[in-house]
């Protein structure tokens, strides 16, 4: 279920992330206005965003509490990732230079490495599955913690 979970959220992200490329970033690319970007981000992606994991949660009557809070992830994760597109934080240039780039930046759990002048860095087998590894531990950590929470009636939704 966990990693249903993380897939779901993956493609969710993914679909954001094609609409902020198309209605935000593409639209600064060829130095339109901005209002179109800000309709679309705080009247769609944003809303959406906030709204889609818990649907799915009464949808799917979800009631494991690590799995609800897995959920969560991604309305904290898009509602960033849009005011980053919309505001021009910093934002690699590889990342907004391709519609695949900018999928790849905010669309996937795990970001990818960039080196100081904004390409994007091909990381090596050893430090992918280090980073995995520092996740799959902090999981497990976070788990046991809900865990040894339960017995005292500790619930966050």
């Amino acid at each position: 279920q966990a990693f249903s979970i993380i897939l779901f959220q993956m493609a969710c992200c993914c679909l954001l992330s094609v609409v902020m490329y198309w209605g935000i970033v593409r639209n600064q690319k060829l130095r339109t206005t901005s209002t179109q970007g800000v309709l679309v981000g705080y009247g769609l992606v944003i809303p959406l965003s906030l709204w889609i994991p818990f649907q799915v949660i009464n949808w799917l009557d979800i009631r494991n509490v690590g799995y609800r809070l897995g959920f969560g992830c991604l309305p904290l994760t898009m509602t960033l990732c849009c005011l980053e597109a919309m505001h021009g934080c910093d934002v690699p240039p590889s990342a907004t230079e391709s519609l695949f780039g900018y999928i790849l930046h905010t669309g996937f759990i795990l970001r990818p490495k960039y080196d100081d002048k904004g390409r994007l860095v091909k990381s090596t087998r050893e430090s992918f599955s280090a980073t995995n590894r520092m996740h799959f531990i902090g999981v497990g950590i976070f788990a046991l913690l809900f865990h040894l929470a339960e017995p005292f009636d500790f619930s966050p939704f």
